[in-house]
């Protein structure tokens, strides 16, 4: 299995970071439902981005998926 990017606590704050590019990292602030926005630390990149997890019945993460093509 190859980790592309993951998500970890941090003083309480839920962090994004991508392995294969490390000016990919911010914090994760809760938008809607299962669906949080990542602002980047570097703010050089002029632009933030949604994530949406996906649960299970129990309502645990088991996926998430990066990308502005997140259906709102």
């Amino acid at each position: 299995m190859v980790l592309l990017s993951k998500h970890k606590r941090k003083n309480s704050k839920l962090i994004f970071t991508a392995k294969k590019s490390p000016k990919l990292k911010g914090e994760n602030t809760f938008y809607k439902n299962h669906i949080f926005i990542v602002k980047w630390n570097d703010r050089s990149l002029d632009a933030d981005a949604f994530v949406k997890f996906f649960v299970d019945k129990n309502g645990n993460a088991t996926s998430f998926k990066p990308g502005l093509n997140i259906k709102l």
